[in-house]
């Protein structure tokens, strides 16, 4: 996913870029994305059109994704993120902590933030499959007012639910640093 010093909107370029240079390697020319926390955000943002380049050019999806897994989403965004922007004591908190830093997507991760309500307002895009996957269990950090009890102690369960747009949820006994097991990929040039 994109690093906290880029807008999630821009994140979509560079997730748009990788689509394109992966798909030329197969015959087949949908991908499957199993993304975690920002990652889904961003997948959900070059998927309804609301990615854009640095000159602020909307960057259109290219029925190039076949399915959506998320893993432990903000899909309503996160208290952790609200916590921060209200509080500087709060992100040096959470910068030690490994959970975040205040770059320009710290805004985008809030509850309430327009690309939140944005990606609210376009819904899922048909023809592809979604899945949402969360953990419940709140053992990361001991902060009780950073996220609710059901959560993965950054994102709520009900922030990562898209159940009221009818996709399935999946709930499992695990924090935001487990919940994606012990697999990291890394796309580089």
């Amino acid at each position: 996913y994109t690093p906290n010093d880029l807008k999630m909107e821009n994140g979509g370029v560079l997730l748009e870029d990788a689509l394109k240079r992966i798909l030329l390697n197969y015959k087949e020319k949908k991908a499957d994305l199993v993304t975690h926390s920002m990652g889904g955000l961003i997948s959900r943002t070059y998927i309804n059109d609301l990615s854009k380049d640095s000159s602020n050019n909307i960057i259109y999806y290219q029925n190039n994704v076949r399915s959506l897994v998320m893993i432990g989403t903000p899909n309503y965004g996160s208290h952790l993120a609200n916590n921060c922007l209200d509080s500087p004591v709060m992100c040096w908190i959470t910068t030690i902590l490994g959970l975040t830093n205040n770059g320009p997507a710290i805004h985008d991760l809030a509850v309430g933030s327009t690309l939140t309500f944005n990606l609210y307002k376009t819904g899922l895009k048909p023809g592809i499959n979604y899945l949402v996957i969360t953990g419940i269990n709140h053992d990361l950090v001991d902060i009780p007012f950073l996220e609710s009890e059901d959560s993965d102690s950054v994102v709520s369960a009900s922030s990562a639910s898209l159940l009221n747009i009818g996709l399935p949820l999946i709930l499992i006994k695990a924090n935001h640093d487990t919940e994606h097991g012990n697999c990291h990929i890394g796309l580089g040039d």
